[in-house]
């Protein structure tokens, strides 16, 4: 498992970055394996990821579907469409696997071209999810399926002694997400856009590691940002700092959240 001593938000830094959606990527290896089944995809299939970033679907995906298939990512992000590439070939499916820098919201691709398209934490970030959605359904053949992963940011919950404090820092986070509640909606908008059999499965998340949490629900862009706009004084925050890091101390921190994986069939 990589590290993450030291943590005080990324940002725009790369190295962050990929660290965050390493860890993210390993917590969730049996949840992702679960949906790449349910996407029905095999041996022989292609498949587009859309906002692959360093690749950690795209490579397991390349693994299911072989030599014989085909898996294409996409990022805007020129340094992780590197990495991704980098990383398809120290695993050796690089013949197979296809990494570019690419918007998603105009894919270069014709239409009906993959059996399947997937994504995961994009939706959250987006502010033209119906643009995306429709060109996703786009480029999958009739048939195929679409997979769209994103969390609930209502859903985020940390136990601690100053629980009415937590409630006004938690919701922070949203404010720093474009569409933090995507998970949610993805049901509405995969009936809205025509998919059907709409499947949903709701994963929930929870950590016993108080800096894993605080890594992951980048806790100290939500505490900066909080203090910014008024939400919360210093003291409340030294204050949750410090129930917190009471419970970490007797091994009894609690933090969870739920992702939600939603798919749907292409008629």
């Amino acid at each position: 498992m990589p590290r993450f001593e030291d943590y005080h938000g990324f940002g725009d830094d790369p190295k962050r970055k990929k660290l965050h959606l390493d860890i993210s990527a390993q917590l969730s290896r049996e949840r992702k394996q679960r949906a790449y089944q349910q996407m029905g995809i095999g041996p022989g299939s292609w498949v587009l990821d859309v906002g692959c970033g360093v690749g950690v679907d795209t490579i397991p995906l390349a693994q299911i579907v072989g030599p014989m298939g085909k898996v294409v990512g996409i990022d805007i992000d020129e340094s992780s469409i590197a990495e991704a590439r980098r990383r398809a070939e120290e695993v050796g499916v690089s013949e197979w696997t296809e990494h570019r820098v690419a918007d998603a919201a105009d894919m270069p691709f014709e239409d009906n071209t993959f059996d399947a398209c997937h994504s995961e934490r994009l939706f959250m970030h987006l502010t033209n999810p119906d643009e995306i959605l429709d060109e996703m359904i786009r480029v999958v053949k009739p048939g195929g399926r679409i997979a769209v992963i994103d969390p609930d940011g209502a859903s985020i919950s940390w136990d601690t002694e100053e629980a009415e404090i937590e409630r006004r820092l938690i919701p922070v986070w949203n404010l720093l997400q474009e569409n933090p509640y995507a998970g949610r909606q993805a049901f509405r908008l995969f009936k809205q856009h025509g998919l059907v059999d709409v499947v949903v499965d709701i994963v929930p998340s929870y950590s016993h590691d108080l800096e894993m949490a605080r890594y992951i629900t980048k806790t100290d862009d939500v505490i900066e940002k909080g203090l910014e706009l008024g939400i919360v004084t210093q003291e409340e925050v030294d204050r949750f700092n410090a129930s917190v890091e009471r419970a970490a101390a007797m091994d009894a921190f609690f933090a969870y959240f739920c992702l939600i994986t939603t798919i749907g069939r292409k008629p």
